[in-house]
Order: C-alpha cells, then sequence, then structure tokens
C-alpha cells in the first residue's frame, strides 16, 4: 500500500502545480489584456494630440496667410495714402499759383503794376 500512497501524493502534488500555475497564467493574462488595454488608450490619447497639433499648425498656417493678406493691404493703403497726400500737394500748389495769379491781375487792374511786380517777385 506504500507505492499507491505514494502515487496518490505525486498526483496530488502535481495537481496543486497544475492548479498554481494555471492560476499564474490566468493572472499574466489578465495583465497582458490590461497591458494592450492601456496601450490601446495610450493609442487613442497619441492620435488625438496629434490631431490637436494638426489642427494648431493649420490654424498656424491660416494665421500666417492673415498675417500676409494684412501686411499686403496695409503696403496698398501706405500707397494709396503717399498718392493722396502727393496729388493734395500739387493741387495746392496749383491753387497758390492760381491765386498768385488772379492776385497780379487784379493788381494790373486795379492800376497798381508796382504791387503786381512786388508779387511777381514773392
Amino acid at each position: 500500500g506504500k507505492g499507491l500512497q505514494a502515487m496518490v501524493d505525486r498526483l496530488r502534488c502535481a495537481r496543486r502545480g497544475a492548479e498554481t500555475a494555471a492560476r499564474e497564467a490566468e493572472a499574466r493574462g489578465r495583465r497582458a489584456e490590461a497591458g494592450v488595454h492601456e496601450a490601446k488608450l495610450a493609442c487613442a490619447r497619441a492620435q488625438s494630440g496629434r490631431d490637436a497639433a494638426e489642427g494648431a499648425l493649420a490654424a498656424a498656417h491660416g494665421g500666417e496667410e492673415e498675417a500676409h493678406v494684412a501686411h499686403d493691404r496695409a503696403h496698398e493703403l501706405a500707397e494709396l495714402r503717399d498718392t493722396l497726400l502727393t496729388a493734395s500737394a500739387v493741387d495746392s500748389a496749383e491753387e497758390r499759383q492760381r491765386l498768385k495769379r488772379r492776385a497780379i491781375a487784379e493788381d494790373v487792374e486795379n492800376g497798381e503794376p508796382l504791387v503786381a511786380m512786388r508779387r511777381r517777385i514773392k
């Protein structure tokens, strides 16, 4: 009976070992699943981070375009202002000449040629 008992003991021991190994394998499997889940979450976070970065980049490009347009517009406005100032200066110079000529003509009409001559010199 001793040999039989030893065999039963060995079988019990082997069964306990197998159960322990099975429990450890299950725990490892659960940890692996949790790891896969974590990896999926990290991947999703990375993707949304990438999307946000792409959005920011697109916004920056848009801002750059707007800045270029505004810059060009500022140049156009500056040129327009210069043109208007020049035109205004020319107009006022012509107006001064016209007034001067009229004053000289009036002086001559009024019989004051000396006054007219002094005006011409000025």
